[in-house]
Order: structure tokens, then sequence, then C-alpha cells
């Protein structure tokens, strides 16, 4: 037995109650120390799945400016010439991936139509939006040049196809009564079932967003239809669709990535709005390039880039190219946090469609009847061309040519009947006209205009692609 006394402890007593002492001392901050891990890995943890709630894929494709392209195209892709884009080869890698993840769902940007010589039968056949049918879309939004049309023909095309259901477009309305003329947003319930049968329903949200400024080159949409800043209203519609009890939020956007800090009614915002609170993952194009690229962008260098993840701001941001060169995913992980959807990971991918990508029989075979609809309209002759004459603009660049000056000509015509017979105010004035090139060799040795013998309907866009309006400007001094 160990006795104790006030005095000094005696030598053989003291290194046993020190020795108890310092245990005590350790035992006390293992414990402290065991507590606060317990705590940080709990912190931790809390914010994933369980174990036993194993996450499942939820995947968003979108394609976006498709431009009228139904079928590939040529274009030099690393100085070697290559045939890419159109819907039949999109649809092909929409199948492979669904065969991958059922779960997947299908978008569309906008600026479907315009772009080909296709648009030329689209008054009456309306072919890209019956192929975003084909693609299995479920929700498209509208992009500026659908805006080169008036607004009842955009809704009797919409109404004809089938899709006026599936448009989301949240930032234009009616000018008068403030009302949306299409969806201002949509939630839909993907039911998602894990390996282990358990099912996590999820509701994505979806927000459409246009250029806020409308198309000016054939209708005038002032009085009639008004855009909101693409920013501020994707801030207004995130706490509505969490309101009704959205899980996720997607914006679909009719934009580029643009600057940091975009103007009011810029047209690009999407880096802007992965900033905003809310928002899980913004699709864009309208530039048509992709980003993430290998071969580096203008955004790499933005604050919170990833420019191989193609996570910006901690959030999916994926733009792609045009004509269907490119199709976009997003592949979230979801779980459940508190019997709650969460997105438990992320990433972005950009798959290139090219010439192996094989061409999808059913697309394919709906061409038939377009095809010779189109031909029929495209072939159309509407006059002879002289057998000395040759409409062509090989020197372009460096002189004057009669291909040219024969849309000055019909600039001048129309411009002279105009003040000749609505704005006489004007008719003793002369008319001069100015016109650009769509055609100059840019991409490739075909895109020139050289048109000999015939001028059929179809040179007509190569002359002018885009249904424009004409202005015509007094000028003086």
């Amino acid at each position: 037995m160990v006795s104790l006394s006030c005095g000094k402890i005696n030598d053989t007593v003291e290194p046993l109650l020190i020795l108890q002492e310092n245990f005590m001392k350790l035992l006390k901050k293992a414990f402290a120390f065991t507590f606060i891990f317990m705590l940080s890995v709990s912190g931790l943890t809390g914010y994933q799945v369980n174990a036993s709630e194993e996450p499942k894929h939820l995947d968003i494709l979108f394609t976006h400016d498709l431009h009228s392209h139904l079928n590939s195209f040529q274009t030099i892709v690393d100085g070697t010439q290559q045939e890419t884009g159109g819907f039949a080869r999109l649809k092909t890698l929409i199948n492979e991936h669904e065969k991958e993840n059922t779960d997947t769902l299908i978008l569309d940007g906008g600026d479907f139509s315009m772009g080909t010589l296709i648009q030329t039968v689209y008054d009456t056949e309306a072919a890209e939006l019956r192929m975003l049918g084909y693609l299995g879309c479920d929700v498209t939004t509208l992009g500026n040049h659908e805006f080169d049309y008036t607004l009842d023909y955009i809704q009797k095309q919409l109404s004809s196809t089938g899709m006026s259901g599936k448009v989301v477009l949240s930032n234009v309305t009616n000018v008068n009564t403030g009302a949306h003329i299409w969806a201002e947003n949509k939630i839909i319930t993907k039911k998602l079932v894990t390996e282990s049968g358990k099912t996590i329903s999820v509701k994505v949200g979806l927000i459409g967003e246009t250029v806020p400024t409308l198309a000016k080159k054939r209708t005038n949409y002032t009085g009639v239809l008004n855009g909101e800043d693409i920013v501020k209203n994707v801030k207004k519609e995130v706490p509505i669709l969490q309101k009704k009890g959205a899980d996720i939020i997607v914006v679909l956007a009719h934009s580029g990535i643009g600057e940091q800090k975009p103007a009011e009614l810029d047209a690009n915002t999407g880096y802007a709005l992965t900033k905003i609170s809310g928002v899980d993952a913004v699709l864009c194009g309208h530039l048509h390039k992709d980003f993430p690229d290998a071969n580096g962008t203008k955004y790499d260098d933005y604050p919170g880039v990833n420019k191989t993840t193609g996570i910006v701001n901690g959030k999916p941001l994926v733009q792609i190219e045009n004509r269907g060169a490119s199709i976009g995913m997003v592949d979230l992980n979801i779980g459940t946090k508190n019997n709650k959807p969460t997105i438990t990971g992320k990433s972005t991918q950009i798959r290139k469609v090219n010439a192996s990508t094989e061409v999808d029989p059913t697309i394919n075979a709906a061409f038939g009847n377009w095809t010779k609809t189109f031909m029929a309209d495209s072939s159309q002759i509407l006059s002879e061309v002289a057998a000395d004459t040759q409409l062509q603009n090989y020197f372009g660049t460096m002189e004057d040519n009669d291909a040219i000056q024969l849309l000055n000509n019909i600039k001048i015509s129309y411009g002279l009947q105009y003040i000749n017979k609505t704005k006489t105010q004007y008719k003793n004035l002369p008319v001069v006209a100015a016109s650009t090139y769509l055609k100059y060799g840019s991409s490739d040795g075909e895109d020139y205009i050289d048109i000999q013998n015939q001028f059929k309907k179809a040179n007509i866009y190569d002359l002018v692609s885009y249904r424009t309006g004409l202005y015509i400007y007094k000028m003086t001094g």
C-alpha cells in the first residue's frame, strides 16, 4: 500500500504518480482528438450518400444551333476535309448513350432552323422541328434565328409538329399582358432505380433562355414581345422552381459563355449564370464553339474554371459547336440526403460527330419526302444565264464581279419600287446598294459562288442565306 503525506512523497512513489497523471492527460487528449475526428468524419459523411444508398447517374444530353443541318456536311478539321454533323448521326450518338444509361434527358438549345437550303421548305414542312421529335427531344428553347419568323408563324409550326408543349422560354413575354408565350419553366420528374432496386424520384427544373433583344432581320417585335435580361430572369426563375419542388435546376440557354460580367441584355451570359445560387448546371451554345476544349479557349483563365472538366464555379458548364458537329453531356450522380435527392458528383463531356459515326437509318429514311419537296423547290429555274456570262466571285475580295452586282441590282430594283409606290416623298432620290458575301472561299475550295447556264432558286441562297429584312436609309452629306 502506498501512503501519502503532506510532506514530500518518497522516491519510490513519486514516479508512479507522475506516470499515472501523465497517462490521464494523454487519455484525455486522445479522447478529445477522437471526439473531434469523429465529428469531422460525421460532418463529411453527412454530405455524402450512405453506403446503402448508392448514387445513380442522371445524364443530360443536349444539341444546339443545328441550323437546318438535317444531313452531314463537309468541313476542315485539323487541316483535312471531313464529313461531320447532321441529325442522322446525332441520333446514333443518342441511341448509343441511352444503351449505356436509360436515365437520360434530351434537350435542345435553339437555332434549330435557318442555315441550309432545307429552310426553303421550312414554311410547309418544318422538317427541323420534326427531326427534334425523332431525336426524342424532351425540351427545347428558341434561339434568335427562330425569331426571324413572325410570332404567329412560329406558333403555327410548333403546333403542327406537336412541339409546342416542349418549348420552355422563360425570358420572353407578351409586351401588353406580361404573360409568357410558352412555358415559363418546367419540371420533369425522373425515377431513377439503383442497383439495389431503390427508387430515387428526382425533379429536374428547367429554365429556357434566349437572346433578349430577339431577331431584327425580318420581323420587328417592338410592341409585340419583350425580352428580359438573361441573368436577371434566371435569378427570378430559380426560387419559383424551388418553390415548385425542383431538386435540380438546369439552365438551357441560347447563349454563349460570354464575359465575366456581361452587360445588360447581353447575348452571352453562361459564365455569369454559374454564379447564381440554386443553378446546378448551365447548357450553352450560340457562339458555335466547344467548351471545354483540349485546344484551349478564352475562358480557361476565368476564376473558378476547370478547363479540363468543364466544372465552373462548382457547376457543370458546357458550350457546344453548331450544325450537329457536337453533342454536349452533363453527368450527375444522384443520391439522397435526409430522403431528398441531391447531387453527389458531376462531370461534363462533349462527343464529336464525324464520318465514322453511323447514320441512323430511321432518321435517314425520314429525309425521303422532304428531299423530294426540297429538290422540286430548289431546282426551280428562275432564268437562263447567257452563254458568255459566269456569275462567280473567285476574286471577289479583290475586285467587283457580276455575282455581287446581281445582289445589289436586286436591292436597287426593290428600293426604286418602294420609293415610287410607297414612300413617294423620296422618289427623286438616287438609290444605291451595299452587299456582303456569304461565300468567298473562307471554308474551302468549294466555298465560292459559281453560277452558269441556269439561275435556279437554290442559287438565291448562294447570295443570301437567311430571310433578312431590307433596310433603306436616307443619307445626307
